[in-house]
């Protein structure tokens, strides 16, 4: 994460926390706050391709077995996130 993604989300914090900014850095700490989880959404993206093109995980266990994805809460946790971060992507645009 870049210096100025970090800095957008200690801004988005303050706000939230009710602190009074300016409404032009408002915009720029929204704005990248935007592009912050458009690259994470497209990071998921590739990841949850590399699980639809597969079955699961060969040699998870000990004894050299495969455990499929749906033994792994996090591929389900990768799709909500997923599923929220695309959805809001489509909302409005500053």
């Amino acid at each position: 994460m870049s210096t100025e993604q970090h800095e957008a989300l200690a801004l988005a914090d303050a706000i939230e926390a009710g602190c009074p900014y300016d409404e032009a850095k408002c915009v720029e700490t929204i704005r990248a706050s935007h592009a912050l989880i458009a690259q994470m959404a497209e990071a998921l993206s590739g990841v949850l391709n590399i699980r639809n093109d597969s079955h699961g995980v060969a040699g998870y266990h000990l004894n050299g077995e495969m455990e499929s994805w749906d033994g792994f809460p996090e591929v389900s946790e990768a799709d909500e996130a997923h599923a929220a971060a695309t959805q809001y992507l489509k909302g409005p645009k500053i």
